[in-house]
């Protein structure tokens, strides 16, 4: 299937997308999504998956800031609160997060976040920064307390699910980061409750500087975990130990105005063990890369169990400050994942084949955004899995603070590698509205999430993070809506939220017309066996912001 035949079957796939591109007609509604698409199997985000174009994020090592964490257990950034639930990035050989720092005055800030809600949520952020012109000093701490509208999170008593602790120091030169995360909680089983027991301690520093013309950077990274799951879907239900160190540097020379190069390398150790076995991996890669003007080209080796493999990445882009373009092919390199269940696709390497294609037009009020891309998934035994979609991003100002919002993906070909939905449509009004002479702003914000055309035989482990085949002829995900709200009133720099997720199984005991089945949420084989689903979730999020 071509990708512009991909397109079109976009814009008429099923009587439900006719329906909403009328609603978008009408409107000129949507927005830019964010990169990462969240699928959540609980409204807190305790558990569930993120893809990108269409593939789930699992096996994948990320960051957050310059703290990393090695992705065999740990996939879901949303689990761990503070802000990880917008400020992550994906490791890609090559990645080094932005040290850019200038300051130029003393300042202390602090910001302190606290939910209640249904089911014994209750949730606390706190974050502290503060600045002395040459140094900048973070301190985040969280902790979720969640039973979930079954118990199915509890160990019988009401403890926190997860704590999570993070200090950052940075200079304009050099940066440091340390994390302690803290996951204690029960998760639904066949018969009784099985638990997740999960510790990780990580630290990492980045620093820079010159020789000459040349500008480099060094980042290293060590990252400590203990892992246990007790659950009939696993085995080996034995606590896991993972340790993995990553190390990587480069140089960059700028020839002239718009050109720049340079090469780099990286080095990693995973060691893996229990009370019977032990087995670690290593791997590296050296690369090299050049800019010039809207081209960029990075290609090198990695080495991965005594196999060398090519990587390669080519971006271009071209833009103006209301239309642009970008094409990008790349061929990635990575470990496997170290478990495997039958029903798994199996591989030691993995090389990902891939091709995006961008292109975005702004009006006056409205912008449009559309992109198509394709990923052939390679395994080591040589099974492929391949990945084609698009999507479309529109926003629409209505007027003043008011703006109509929107997100269509479409995959032509669900599959184990993707999060197993046919089309995700996501819509939001948003605005806010000042009172009493602009001493209060209210904020509003109404949304519906739609999961259509999902293949019942496509889920995820959510605790041993691997995609499974379900074979279950009872279990079925029809297409789904969530519908949720927030109110919320500013007051200085104290706001108050009131926020509803599925709305319509709140609303179903009141109203006859809605038939309580449609209002059932399910997203994941594992979590929502025996009946249990999403239901309702409510809940008031005070958010606390202090300078000096």
């Amino acid at each position: 299937m071509s990708l512009h035949t991909t397109f079109l079957s976009v814009l008429i796939k099923g009587f439900v997308l006719k329906k909403i591109l009328f609603l978008l007609n009408i409107f000129s509604i949507s927005i830019f999504a964010n990169e990462y698409i969240n699928y959540p199997f609980d409204w807190t985000n305790h558990f569930g998956l993120i893809s990108k174009n269409g593939r789930v994020i699992w096996n994948d090592d990320w960051m957050y800031g310059i703290l990393f964490f090695d992705g065999t257990f740990s996939n879901y950034p949303k689990r761990y609160g503070l802000d990880l639930n917008k400020n992550f990035t994906l490791v890609n050989t090559g990645t080094f997060p932005n040290q850019e720092f200038e300051i130029d005055t003393t300042f202390v800030n602090t910001r302190i976040q606290y939910t209640q809600g249904d089911y014994y949520l209750d949730m606390l952020s706190i974050n502290t920064t503060y600045a002395d012109k040459i140094r900048l000093l973070t301190m985040n701490g969280y902790k979720k307390t969640y039973t979930g509208p079954y118990a199915d999170y509890s160990l019988g008593i009401l403890n926190p699910i997860q704590q999570s602790y993070y200090i950052e120091y940075k200079t304009n030169h050099f940066q440091a980061a340390i994390g302690h995360f803290v996951t204690s909680s029960g998760i639904p089983d066949s018969s009784t409750n099985g638990s997740l027991n999960d510790r990780i301690i990580n630290a990492s520093i980045q620093t820079k500087g010159d020789i000459g013309n040349w500008r480099w950077i060094f980042h290293g990274s060590h990252f400590n975990q203990k892992y246990a799951v007790q659950h009939s879907s696993w085995n080996n239900p034995s606590m896991q130990y993972l340790t993995r160190s990553m190390i990587q540097a480069k140089i960059i020379n700028e020839i002239k105005d718009s050109i720049l190069i340079g090469f780099g390398f990286s080095g990693n150790l995973r060691a893996l063990s229990d009370i019977d076995s032990f087995s670690s991996k290593e791997w590296s890669s050296i690369y090299s890369n050049i800019s010039i003007n809207n081209f960029k080209i990075k290609g090198g080796f990695s080495s991965i169990n005594n196999e060398y493999n090519p990587f390669l990445r080519v971006l271009s882009h071209f833009g103006r400050k209301n239309k642009g373009f970008s094409i990008e092919a790349n061929r990635k390199i990575k470990p496997g994942y170290e478990f495997m269940q039958v029903n798994d696709i199996n591989s030691k390497v993995e090389r990902t084949n891939s091709v995006n294609i961008i292109a975005w037009y702004s009006l006056t009020r409205s912008t449009i955004k559309i992109k198509i891309y394709s990923q052939n998934i390679l395994q080591t035994n040589n099974d492929k899995v391949e990945i084609l979609g698009s999507d479309i991003n529109l926003n629409y100002n209505i007027f003043d603070n008011w703006i109509l919002s929107g997100y269509l993906r479409h995959l032509s070909n669900p599959n184990i590698l993707s999060d197993g939905i046919g089309e995700f449509l996501e819509f939001t009004l948003s605005g806010n509205e000042n009172l009493f002479k602009n001493n209060m702003i209210l904020f509003f914000e109404l949304g519906f999430t739609g999961w259509v055309n999902r293949k019942s035989n496509i889920s995820f482990n959510p605790f041993y993070c691997t995609p499974i085949s379900i074979s279950d002829p009872n279990f079925t995900l029809k297409d789904q809506w969530n519908l949720n709200s927030a109110i919320s009133l500013k007051v200085s720099s104290l706001k108050v939220t009131w926020k509803m997720n599925n709305i319509l199984s709140a609303l179903q005991s009141r109203i006859d017309s809605i038939n309580e089945e449609k209002t059932f949420i399910i997203n994941n084989y594992l979590l929502h066996q025996n009946n249990r689903n999403m239901g309702r979730l409510m809940e008031i999020h005070i958010d606390w912001y202090f300078s000096d």
